[in-house]
This record gives C-alpha cells, sequence and structure tokens, in this order.
C-alpha cells in the first residue's frame, strides 16, 4: 500500500531547487505495509522473507552476512517498545531469534551492528545498561562478553579490525560534552578503559568511510582519518 504525500521538503543548491516529497501515513490513515524479498543477481522468482505475524511493525535495518549466506534484519514495533535482531538463511528461509532489545519508552536505532569475519560472531551495541555500549554476540544469539562498559555513551562504532582484535568507536568516555575516537579489544580485556586515540579537545568524527573498511584487512587501519568538528 502506497501511503499519500503528506510533506514536501525543498532542497537548495548553488545552481538549482529540488522539491522532495516524503510519503507517510498521517493519523487516522492506515500505516504502510512493508515486504522483505531475495531475488538472485542474475534475476528470477522472489522469495519472500516472514517477518512476523504482525504486519505493523517498521523494518529498521537490513544487513547480509559476510558470506553472503544469510541476512539478518532488525524488526521494531510499531510503539518502538521492542526490537528483534532475526537472522534469515538466504537458501531455505529459515529464521533464527539473535536477540530481543526491550525499553518502556523507546528503543534506539543505531548502524553499529557488525558481523565479522574470521569467527561466527557481531558487535552489537544497546543501552540495555542505562548508557550505549558494544557486545560481542555469537551466532547462536549468546552474549559473549561485553566490548565497553562504563557511564558514559558509545555515540559510534567506526570500524573493526579482526586481525588486531580491536574495535574503533567514538565516545563521550573523557568528557561528557567531547566526541572522541577509542579503541576496545575484542576479546572484551579493557572494556572498562579502552584506549583513546584521538588527541584534543572536541568532537572527532572519521573523514572518510576508510575506517568503516577497515575489516577484515591485514593489519592496523594506519593512520586513522580524524576531523574536528568545530
Amino acid at each position: 500500500m502506497k501511503a499519500p504525500c503528506r510533506s514536501r521538503t525543498a532542497r537548495v543548491y548553488a545552481d538549482r531547487v529540488e522539491v522532495v516529497e516524503q510519503r507517510y501515513p498521517a493519523a487516522g490513515d492506515p500505516n504502510v505495509s512493508v515486504q522483505l524479498g531475495i531475488v538472485s543477481p542474475a534475476g528470477g522468482a522472489t522469495h519472500w522473507v516472514e517477518l512476523g505475524a504482525d504486519h505493523d511493525i517498521y523494518l529498521a535495518r537490513v544487513n547480509w552476512t559476510p558470506t553472503g549466506k544469510a541476512l539478518a534484519f532488525q524488526r521494531l514495533t510499531r510503539d518502538q517498545h521492542r526490537l528483534d535482531l532475526v537472522l534469515v538463511d538466504a537458501a531455505t528461509l529459515s529464521e533464527r531469534l539473535l536477540l530481543s532489545e526491550t525499553s518502556k519508552t523507546w528503543v534506539n536505532l543505531t548502524d553499529d551492528l557488525h558481523f565479522l569475519t574470521q569467527t561466527p560472531a557481531f558487535v552489537w551495541s544497546s543501552e540495555r545498561e542505562g548508557t550505549t555500549q558494544l557486545y560481542l554476540y555469537g551466532l547462536d544469539g549468546k552474549l559473549q562478553h561485553p566490548l565497553t562498559a562504563g557511564a558514559w555513551t558509545v555515540d559510534e562504532l567506526l570500524a573493526v579490525d579482526e586481525a588486531a582484535g580491536v574495535v574503533y568507536f567514538s565516545a563521550n568516555r573523557d568528557a561528557v560534552i567531547d566526541q572522541q575516537v577509542y579503541t576496545a579489544r575484542l576479546d572484551g580485556g579493557n572494556a572498562a578503559q579502552p584506549q583513546r586515540i584521538s588527541h584534543g579537545d572536541g568532537c572527532m568524527r572519521r573523514s572518510s568511510q576508510r575506517m568503516r573498511r577497515a575489516s577484515p584487512c591485514t593489519s592496523t587501519p594506519g593512520p586513522i582519518p580524524i576531523r574536528r568538528r568545530r
């Protein structure tokens, strides 16, 4: 079902203006239904993934595993109180619930899910302890150990270097108003005391996608491209 256009937004450029129509169900309108299908690059039939008995959901994220043999989708309830991470076998369409996040208010979405290539595990972020922290899970859905821990907040998973056994992330560990870049060990050995690699005060962000591409690799990503946000 297609939602009617409820909003028009103007994008102003140096040489032109573009009008973007945003479609969403307004109050009282039925919600848009969503489906997830798998199609071979060579074409052919669409194999539809079962998203659950409740069709009134948000299909929040979809990610392929490194082998391409499975995909994971994140299913968010309409009230945003529950987020499920579901693993789907691309060949058989069999599904397995890996984990669920719940909240009495709402569950925040992130792009921190990262499947490892060398071990059957993945990195996941959660606010279950009161602040956003990183965790390592096995593909069986069992928590292996926290990667970060403390009364500070992880802002974003930046990269994973499996060969070096570290994750890169930004956080406000040293000052609430700052955003610095740190590394933590994949074995969880320094979860409470990650190593800071950025310098100076302020908000540091990666200046390119090179950090996100650090995994897989044969060594550490080398000099980390960081820029200070003013």
